[in-house]
């Protein structure tokens, strides 16, 4: 694996997250952050179609239920289950951030 990956997605100056926290972040901004700016909740938008088109790709079948969950304002142990599934579906740390790319951002957020 890439050396830069090996602690999860950078997603700031010495923070990382992993797939599965990045995928619920983009879930609470594109629903929940309404006082996000606009081209933050396209982001976090471009970065869930991509991720969830990459996981239908590998068998995820459940990125509807997992949307919806999202939508809500009730997390729960079962969405995180979901979001789990769906990046494990992609693959290890790299494998995810290749996926990002695809949504024309950088694994650290910029355009």
């Amino acid at each position: 694996m890439n050396e830069n990956y090996k602690l999860g997605i950078p997603i700031a100056e010495g923070e990382y997250a992993s797939p599965t926290e990045c995928v619920l972040m983009c879930g609470f901004l594109v629903f929940h952050a309404k006082k996000a700016d606009d081209d933050v909740r396209q982001f976090a938008r471009r970065v869930l179609d991509v991720v969830f088109a990459a996981a239908a790709e590998k068998g995820f079948r459940r990125a509807d239920l997992l949307e919806t969950m999202m939508s809500k304002r009730e997390p729960s142990p079962r969405m995180r289950v979901l979001a789990g599934q769906a990046t494990a579906a992609i693959g290890e740390n790299l494998a995810f951030a290749r996926v990002i790319a695809r949504a024309n951002v950088s694994a650290g957020g910029e355009q």
